[in-house]
């Protein structure tokens, strides 16, 4: 077994909890999280008999970095409370790798919803999609909300789908399940003219900027337009605000977004998503083509207007948006999942 090498963990470094027996071996880095830049690694488990060979992991020196350190543990004691709903993105019991604090998550293949858009859907989800993921997130933040707690960071960068296509949210106001994928952090590099799509959850937050249940409802709102025109590509707030005034003024969602030159740049992968709900599995480059311009229906136009009122108190709550006629069809299938 290899000993632990100072600084960027290698294919050779193995990490060991002792008191689960539990081994990992450290395959690549995959990202950061996002808010101290503390690499995130795929690693493979020694154990055969689970059902993932794979997790994400990360480690902090709570000796050189005591500050991001205890700032971890605090935050990663928020995201383990019993009462959580189970689809928030929870972290495994850490451990100790000699000076090293570890922690680890279940491996989400498919990365971010934000990530899937970047490789296959460019322009964004068809609004059948983007209908079920929002109710997924809705789901969850009504059992947060009932519990007297917020998110804070809802976005599609922190949006999970794995190998089985569950979906999963990424721990509340915890950076250690934010992962930024490479990927992500290329299209971030290669658009700096643009406010970074990672930390749309901080440039596009409530106008209020605290943290509450209603301006979780907004974050809804933002990740609603992030997934029907496959991101943001604004340059300041002011323009998202602008943005926002002129939807409201016209009670209706613009037909196009973003610059269709950036987006030709980012052809999709030949590849397709399967959803409990289709019969049949979505073929991304099929859907580019024809929605070059996107048209929603009343009912999505309706739910993301109301979710980005700019008077905290004129927003829903997510009980009652959960109760919204568009989302029948997602409730019968996440009854149905659950």
């Amino acid at each position: 077994m290899n000993e632990w090498n100072e600084g960027e963990a290698t294919n050779s470094t193995i990490l060991v909890n002792t008191s689960s027996e539990s081994t990992f071996r450290i395959m690549e880095a995959i990202g950061t999280s996002s808010r101290d830049g503390i690499t995130v690694y795929r690693a493979e488990r020694a154990e055969p008999f689970y059902r993932s060979p794979f997790v994400t992991i990360m480690y902090v020196d709570k000796d050189k970095d005591r500050a991001i350190f205890e700032n971890l543990k605090q935050q990663l004691y928020k995201t383990n409370r019993p009462y959580l709903t189970d689809n928030i993105l929870k972290p495994w019991p850490t451990f100790f790798h000699n000076r090293y604090y570890c922690v680890a998550f279940s491996y989400m293949e498919h990365g971010s919803l934000l990530s899937l858009m970047a490789k296959r859907f460019s322009r964004g989800f068809p609004e059948k999609c983007i209908i079920f993921f929002l109710y997924r997130i809705i789901h969850d933040l009504s059992q947060i909300h009932q519990c007297s707690e917020v998110h804070g960071e809802v976005s599609a960068a922190h949006v999970f789908i794995s190998q089985q296509y569950w979906i999963r949210i990424r721990p509340m106001l915890a950076y250690a399940g934010s992962v930024h994928h490479l990927l992500e952090d290329e299209i971030r590099d290669s658009c700096s003219s643009y406010m970074p799509a990672t930390s749309v959850c901080r440039w596009a937050e409530a106008p209020e900027k605290r943290s509450s249940s209603r301006a979780d409802i907004w974050s809804v709102g933002i990740t609603a337009l992030e997934l029907a025109y496959g991101g943001l590509r604004l340059k300041s707030r002011a323009e998202l605000e602008s943005l926002v005034k002129k939807m409201q003024r016209k009670n209706k969602l613009p037909k196009k977004l973003n610059d269709d030159d950036e987006l030709e740049k980012k052809r999709p992968l030949s590849l397709s998503l399967p959803l409990p709900f289709q019969k049949k599995r979505i073929t991304p480059t099929g859907f580019e083509h024809r929605h070059k311009e996107r048209v929603f229906s009343k009912g999505f136009v309706d739910l993301v207007l109301s979710c980005l009122k700019f008077n905290p108190d004129k927003r829903p709550t997510a009980d009652d948006l959960r109760r919204r006629k568009i989302f029948a069809r997602a409730r019968a299938e996440l009854d149905f999942l659950l």
